[in-house]
């Protein structure tokens, strides 16, 4: 699109928009600004609340009931979100959220869940104490995350 035809008004939107969905997917957000964001008008910047790890499990779950099934669905292909989640996302009245959220659920059981598989597999290499105690942290960080 020609930037010549686009009005002030315009561009001042559009580089709002960028901003929310810059400041959606930054992890170091707040939980509140992150809940806030979740009920945007945008596609794009909800996407990026539902991806962002930070999101908190409530405004998560208030994001797998929303009105929008296109956000339902790509949230329901994300196997970084916590199990409610996606179990939530796979009792959908919409037959393709659920049976993606289900898809997803059974990749997470045969263990393609990439963050947790790459931390659990850099730890199987310690040896010793040390490899227990790490490991055990990593799994009761991962059990919190999975809470909260």
């Amino acid at each position: 699109m020609n930037s010549c035809l686009i009005t002030t008004n315009e561009k001042s939107i559009y580089k709002r928009q960028i901003s929310e969905e810059y400041i959606a997917s930054n992890n170091l957000t707040p939980v509140a600004t992150l809940a806030i964001l979740s009920k945007s008008s945008n596609l794009e910047i909800k996407l990026a609340v539902a991806e962002n790890r930070s999101t908190s499990l409530c405004t998560l779950l208030e994001m797998a009931r929303d009105n929008d099934a296109d956000l339902r669905f790509t949230m329901a292909e994300n196997a970084n979100l916590p199990i409610a989640v996606l179990t939530v996302l796979s009792e959908d009245d919409n037959p393709y959220i659920s049976c993606r959220a289900q898809h997803t659920l059974g990749l997470i059981r045969r263990g393609r869940r990439t963050s947790e598989t790459n931390v659990i597999s850099i730890t199987s290499t310690a040896h010793g104490a040390a490899h227990r105690g790490f490991r055990r942290f990593i799994q009761t960080l991962t059990r919190i995350a999975k809470v909260c």
